[in-house]
């Protein structure tokens, strides 16, 4: 029987890699233990429960700088009538990420983006009184 899943994956990226961060970059990353969130009989039952998450992503500094991302998606795998996996890891979806650019000072929102490497460009490009801050 097809079961559509929502898995969890956390994965870390150091600094000097951070612009990989992006949707679907967990299925690149060597994840130890994926964790499957909620299992559905429906495609659209499992995008309903995907858009209950977003995609956080943690700067740590310890040791230098790096990032802890936690992204959910859709995988669609197949088991038996014992509910053992016999084949899958079609992917659908994946969980919504933003990456905000606000001025340093005043805080003001200066734009959202979607992948690290976008909201990087534009933060070391905007011409900015206070200079830029990314939020996670």
């Amino acid at each position: 029987m097809k079961k559509f899943e929502v898995i969890n994956s956390t994965y870390e990226v150091g600094y000097k890699d951070r612009k990989k961060i992006k949707p679907g970059a967990c299925l690149d990353m060597e994840v130890p233990d994926p964790v499957t969130v909620a299992r559905y009989d429906t495609l659209e039952e499992a995008q309903a429960k995907l858009k209950e998450f977003k995609t956080d992503i943690r700067e740590n500094h310890y040791n230098g700088t790096f990032y802890t991302v936690d992204e959910y998606y859709i995988e669609e795998n197949e088991y038996d009538e014992d509910d053992e996996y016999v084949i899958g890891g079609l992917v659908y979806d994946f969980s919504e990420m933003n990456i905000n650019v606000v001025e340093c000072e005043t805080r003001k929102d200066l734009g959202t983006f979607h992948d690290f490497e976008s909201a990087l460009k534009f933060a070391e490009t905007c011409d900015c009184e206070y200079g830029t801050d990314l939020v996670f």
